[in-house]
């Protein structure tokens, strides 16, 4: 996971939100996650490579679907979509907070049934609280005492006034 947060903490903050112009000439801001999953992806692979024996064997791989539980996480790390060895990190990404309920049911899932060792969710918006209550929500909804200490939020805000990235990371058993 140490990686993962140090490629997601590299991530510039043009992958954050995209400024458009719309067929009536207006400006508006998109939030295209394949733009921000991919530059992670770069990251992350820049570390594998400069970490090649932690590595070998792995892949990091987007987009992929999960047969065994009829989902497809933005992104996953293990050895191979054909088994269930190494699997090591399964994740979602939301640039905005519609979903969230579904991408924690997919974390969830994957740990519990695939054996994933760790799964994240990076949310990158100016809405933490809502975030953070929608996990909690989520809990007591499906009666859980407690998430798995392998559950994961990176979660960071731009912050425009001082132009700088605020990154916080939370276990989902500690929110």
């Amino acid at each position: 996971m140490k990686d993962l947060w140090s490629a997601f903490y590299k991530i510039d903050k043009y992958f954050f939100f995209t400024e458009a112009i719309n067929q009536r000439r207006q400006d508006v801001i998109q939030f295209p996650e394949q733009n921000l999953t991919s530059e992670l992806i770069r990251h992350f692979r820049n570390n594998m490579e400069t970490r090649q024996p932690d590595y070998k064997y792995l892949r990091f791989d987007f987009d992929l679907l999960k047969a065994a539980i009829g989902v497809r996480p933005d992104f996953v790390l293990h050895s191979s979509p054909r088994n269930r060895l190494n699997q090591l990190i399964f994740g979602e990404v939301k640039l905005k907070n519609r979903g969230l309920f579904r991408d924690i049911d997919k974390l969830y899932t994957a740990i519990n049934n695939l054996k994933f060792e760790d799964a994240v969710m990076i949310v990158v918006n100016p809405e933490l609280r809502y975030t953070l209550r929608t996990i909690r929500n989520y809990k007591r909804r499906i009666g859980i005492i407690e998430f798995p200490k392998n559950l994961w939020l990176f979660h960071a805000i731009y912050q425009e006034n001082t132009d700088e990235i605020i990154h916080r990371y939370y276990r989902f058993s500690e929110i």
